[in-house]
């Protein structure tokens, strides 16, 4: 009994057999992915698989599905079973005069170098696939059946052993019968002929298949590997991912941390000014206080001085112990005045001080700032309180190196944008200054490790190079693509 399957790829996989059976697809399915028959225009594949012979006439090269997507393929399968064909130049003949009068223009079409499927599913033409298996089933009846062979190595299958080649004018002979029990035989009448080759040339095709199979052998090997580190990579992947997201996190938590401090600093700054101005107003009505008294004692030393000193006369304004009591109560207000004055400097001075040192802790490239001087103006006069200085570490203009000529390099930039996830080197060129540099970076999503920077967020960003005395050497703006 014979079987016969149309099978390829019009779109996607697809078989049709009038008598399919169950086991036939786990034959029939690695077709899918094989690349047997690419080089050549046709070649008929020979397996014996679960004791059943399967012969199978391929066209791979330059056939596209319907489509027009490339790599597809179209073969006519026959299956004997439990027999093999000893007439197998006949049995291509047959395939492939029935590929060209009945396959062609109905189920795939030739243009120029290619070959294009006209269905996207076999059974769009369910009647010529039953004309196609009714002449092959007829000619195989009447010029093949008669010189079938029962397999009598039970129990072999060639489908994963190594491949042997044959021409159509070789597949008649003894050897041909004998390696199709123990390999895969391709045949194809565009192979050279064995018979014809001579003995070195033999020697040296069996040489180079030898070495052909020992190189499919180590490319096996190594895309074994190569999926198994393709595993790995992709663990590490994942694992870079969730470092990035913890790194974001931490990101956000240490803004929100700035921010707090930044409100809570500016709170406590604006209490302070606050308090700092009620003082102020304080002091301003004190003074104002101390040049009414002023005024006031000025007028009464002038009458004191028209009424005599020694208090006689009968024109006196007030009794001379009245005015002891009134001396007194001025020096007694001058003295609050003077206390109130003296409490104002300091809480001022201490203010400042907090102030500068607040902004310090906040921002510390801000310790250029000027020395502090405060005046408090009261009464008639300017009162000087003692000038608060604040020291600063100042850079000596000796001490800075001439950075005009200095560079920022970036190791591994290949064009004038960085790319996403990739690992590049900073370093600053032509700066003779033995400082110690310092690395920073304003963007998203950036990891930074001393001088090696990874940025997996596209956009702009600023690379900063920065000296021992948070000397700003040289800035870069980059786009990230």
């Amino acid at each position: 009994m014979i079987r016969v399957f149309i099978h390829g790829r019009p779109q996607g996989q697809d078989t049709w057999s009038a008598v399919p059976t169950p086991n036939d697809k786990y034959y029939l399915n690695p077709f899918l992915d094989s690349r047997i028959g690419e080089d050549i225009n046709a070649v008929m594949q020979v397996d014996i698989w679960q004791e059943n012979s399967y012969y199978s006439y391929i066209h791979r090269k330059n056939v596209l599905e319907k489509g027009n997507r490339p790599n597809a393929y179209f073969a006519l399968t026959v299956c004997f079973e439990r027999q093999y064909c000893t007439q197998v130049a006949t049995l291509y003949d047959l395939l492939e005069s029935v590929y060209t009068q009945l396959c062609l223009n109905t189920l795939i079409e030739k243009v120029g170098e290619q070959e294009r499927f006209l269905v996207a599913q076999l059974k769009e033409q369910e009647s010529v696939l039953r004309q196609i298996s009714s002449v092959i089933q007829q000619n195989v009846d009447k010029y093949i059946a008669g010189t079938l062979i029962p397999i009598s190595n039970k129990g072999s299958d060639t489908t994963k052993s190594a491949i042997k080649t044959y021409s159509t004018v070789d597949v008649d002979s003894p050897q041909f019968i004998t390696d199709c029990n123990t390999n895969k035989i391709l045949i194809s009448p565009d192979y050279s002929s064995k018979d014809k080759l001579p003995i070195e040339l033999k020697q040296q095709i069996s040489a180079i298949e030898l070495q052909r199979q020992k190189v499919e052998n180590e490319r096996n090997s190594w895309q074994s590997k190569a999926e198994h580190q393709q595993e790995a990579n992709e663990a590490l992947l994942v694992k870079q991912k969730q470092l990035q997201e913890q790194i974001q996190t931490l990101q956000q938590q240490v803004s929100m941390i700035h921010d707090e401090l930044d409100k809570k600093y500016k709170s406590q700054i604006n209490e302070l000014q606050n308090s700092k101005n009620k003082l102020n107003n304080e002091l301003s009505q004190e003074r104002q206080q101390k040049k009414t008294l002023q005024e006031k004692n000025d007028r009464l030393q002038r009458e004191i001085n028209k009424q005599g000193i020694s208090g006689r006369g009968e024109g006196m304004l007030k009794h001379p112990d009245e005015l002891e009591k009134e001396v007194r109560r001025m020096a007694s207000r001058f003295r609050i005045y003077t206390t109130i004055t003296m409490v104002t400097t300091l809480f001022n001075t201490a203010l400042l001080i907090i102030i500068v040192v607040l902004y310090c802790c906040v921002d510390p490239k801000s310790n250029n700032s000027d020395n502090s001087r405060t005046n408090i103006t009261g009464g008639t006069g300017v009162q000087n309180v003692e000038e608060t200085h604040i020291e600063t570490p100042q850079i000596p203009i000796e001490d800075l190196p001439d950075y005009s000529k200095a560079r920022i390099d970036i190791q591994n930039l290949s064009g004038k944008s960085l790319v996403v996830g990739q690992k590049y080197v900073l370093s600053i060129k032509n700066v003779a200054s033995k400082q110690n540099y310092q690395w920073m970076v304003e963007g998203e999503d950036i990891v930074l490790d001393n001088n090696t920077l990874i940025v997996n967020k596209a956009g702009a960003i600023t690379i900063k190079c920065i000296d021992s005395h948070n000397y700003i050497v040289k800035q870069r703006n980059v786009t990230v693509e």
